[in-house]
């Protein structure tokens, strides 16, 4: 008896969508998919820029989606961090009073308690970033709760004013705050007066940690 001509295509798709070459192309479309949603997303919470993710397929990095095995695996890795970073950098420039350039020139960018070489990438998996300015008048120029900015040319600060434009851009991508950090910190067991000196030492801050 000859087979129903309905059962038998049906049979021919199963089997079409089983095979090897189905299951890699289904799995291949799926990561596109996944990867335009992310870089949607992205785009969003970075003003419309859309940071290119760094794709691994079964471990070949930069290799064609559509060459995953039928169990392989699609990695897509996107480096935010370096785009809030890169951000910060640049609005505390645009933010800084300028007079000699001075001011401009000490701002200084510690990864996980480093000092970070500007144009190096940025260490991978490092967590906390903290943009620091060593002019000895930055204090004055951020200004603190009993005295005004010192520069008619940033009213408002400097540090804490570049804080909560980058935490309203990317809250939801890192942790970002203003504070006050000293680059050498007292010893955990230091005198009254060595931490007393610290305090004095602190500088305007912007402390970034990575979700």
């Amino acid at each position: 008896m000859t087979d129903d001509p309905f059962l038998a295509e049906v049979r021919l798709i199963v089997s079409d969508l089983s095979s090897p070459e189905a299951q890699s192309a289904r799995l291949a479309t799926f990561a596109a998919e996944e990867i335009a949603k992310a870089q949607a997303a992205n785009a969003a919470a970075l003003g419309g820029r859309q940071p290119d993710p760094r794709v691994t397929v079964d471990g070949r990095q930069g290799a064609p989606l559509a060459t995953v095995r039928p169990d392989g695996k699609i990695v897509a890795d996107f480096d935010l961090g370096g785009e809030v970073i890169e951000w910060i950098g640049a609005e505390l420039l645009k933010a800084s009073p300028v007079l000699t350039g001075a001011y401009q020139r000490a701002h200084r960018l510690f990864v996980d308690g480093v000092e970070h070489t500007p144009g190096d990438p940025l260490p991978a998996g490092a967590k906390r970033f903290v943009f620091l300015n060593l002019a000895p008048y930055s204090r004055k120029i951020e200004g603190d709760v009993d005295r005004a900015p010192l520069s008619s040319q940033a009213p408002a600060g400097v540090f804490e004013v570049v804080a909560a434009m980058a935490n309203r851009r990317f809250g939801n991508t890192a942790d970002i705050r203003f504070g006050w950090e000293a680059v050498e910190k007292a010893p955990e067991k230091s005198t009254v007066g060595q931490r007393k000196a610290e305090r004095a030492s602190r500088t305007p801050a912007i402390i970034v940690r990575l979700y």
